[in-house]
């Protein structure tokens, strides 16, 4: 989940979900002509108000780094610098194998249980 999504933007990412269903449960095509262009609309104003949400959040940050900054506070300037720049990877995607090349897929392979 990202946190700089508002609530107003996750609303109108429902409505958009919500619009998705009735196109795929409509069976008229003429019905299904009209879902898609109400969800057509949606989906530019999810996009656009994620752009907007997202920008200002950045700015957010960008005023609490100068804040810190000005007092001093390295240790805050460089969480949030990180934040904002740092592309962290997820650990998780890791594929782990074993002596003789055979992917471990469940967690308590992993950790060694079948030893």
């Amino acid at each position: 989940m990202k946190k700089w999504i508002t609530p107003g933007t996750w609303k109108v990412i429902e409505e958009r979900r919500q619009m998705n269903k009735k196109i795929l449960d409509t069976k008229s095509e003429r019905l299904q002509e009209r879902h898609k262009a109400s969800y057509r609309v949606l989906d530019k104003n999810v996009k656009r108000m994620a752009r907007a949400d997202k920008r200002a959040y950045m700015e957010d940050l960008a005023k609490q780094a100068e804040e810190a900054a000005e007092k001093g506070e390295q240790g805050k300037i460089y969480i949030i610098t990180r934040e904002i720049c740092c592309k962290c990877r997820n650990n998780n995607d890791v594929h782990i194998k074993d002596k003789n090349g055979r992917l471990l897929t469940t967690e308590d392979e992993q950790m060694g249980g079948t030893l």
